[in-house]
């Protein structure tokens, strides 16, 4: 067993059963047969399958490559169950003792009570699926109030997009949240995270603008930016294809830094994506001579990306201050 750190030193080789807890380290492992490597220490992070198996096919880890193996077994025995007819029951039983098998695994590895149902229980909700379908019934809803915003079906049809555009956001939010809670940290840490996230945070700002203001350019923006928010997460997480949910790098594991300097300049970002928003909004009011029947649609447009530019620039600049500390403090230079 060797508990591996972060920093530079050198080890011999270990004895079998020893523990060495170092800042990083070259190791010299020996396993049981006599077989021996250098490896060389990066931090406790995750390891794609293709790692592991290559990692077993040098001889180390004889414990682990052995349950390892067995799973592969029980996968392929599982597989052939499933296609064959009439199984259907003994599939399930033995699909059930498997997850059994790999929850008493995880609480021997010290994973909360709960956790993995918990996050079974997040792919079961789709979330962000459930978001985009409110989204686009609110897109839709709201395109017909623009045929006739003054008369009664306009004030029917606007109320009915407040109702599903809060419903889309509701499941936009408690995604986020419950990805929180899953990962126990802050609610950006990869890629992936930042699309949902900034999504997010445009349709809550929006709502708020539209609250103030109840012009429907604003609720029209928010509807607008959750739907393409969402459908580029949905997007991106089947190009990418891979696990939004792994553990960090060793380095970005501070919920500290994680908590100002990425969330503050992603709210920049957010920001900057509104003000966009808007600023098109403005561009198809001149180009369609809105603005002559209502000069106060301009100087709200105006007013509006103004503020947002501003607030764009504040969180853009303080975050990327603090993201130099960051990159200071745990490398030692920007």
């Amino acid at each position: 067993v060797v508990e591996v750190f972060e920093g530079s030193s050198k080890l011999g080789s270990l004895g079998k059963g020893e523990e060495e807890s170092y800042p990083g380290a070259d190791l010299v492992v020996r396993n049981s047969r006599g077989a021996e490597a250098t490896i060389k220490v990066q931090g406790r992070e995750w390891m794609s399958a293709g790692n592991r198996l290559a990692e077993l096919a040098n001889g180390l880890d004889p414990r682990h490559w052995k349950r390892f193996a067995g799973d592969l077994k029980t996968l392929e025995t599982l597989y052939t169950t499933a296609r064959t007819k009439g199984k259907e029951s003994e599939f399930a039983d033995e699909l059930d003792d498997w997850r059994e098998e790999l929850t008493s695994r995880a609480s021997a590895l010290g994973e909360k009570e709960g956790k993995i149902e918990s996050e079974v229980s997040y792919y079961k909700q789709n979330y962000f699926v459930r978001g985009l379908v409110w989204f686009i019934l609110a897109f839709i809803v709201a395109a017909t109030s623009w045929l006739a915003p003054a008369s009664g079906w306009g004030k029917w049809t606007y109320r009915i997009t407040w109702v599903l555009g809060v419903l889309g956001a509701f499941y936009l939010v408690w995604g986020i949240v419950h990805r929180c809670i899953l990962m126990e940290r802050p609610p950006v840490g990869n890629l992936y995270d930042t699309i949902p996230f900034i999504a997010g945070g445009g349709v809550l700002v929006l709502f708020l603008l539209e609250a103030a203001t109840r012009r429907r350019i604003a609720l029209g923006a928010a509807i607008a930016v959750g739907l393409l928010g969402l459908f580029l997460a949905r997007a991106f997480e089947g190009v990418d294809a891979q696990d939004h949910m792994d553990p960090l790098r060793a380095v970005l594991r501070s919920n500290f830094w994680l908590s100002t300097h990425v969330i503050i300049i992603t709210l920049g970002y957010s920001g900057g994506l509104i003000a966009a928003a808007m600023s098109h909004v403005y561009l198809y009011a001149r180009a369609f001579g809105l603005d002559r029947t209502d000069r106060s649609l301009c100087r709200f447009l105006t007013r509006s990306v103004y503020g947002l530019v501003c607030f764009t620039l504040f969180f853009s600049l303080v975050g990327t201050v603090l993201g130099g500390i960051w990159a200071n403090d745990s490398w030692g230079r920007f």
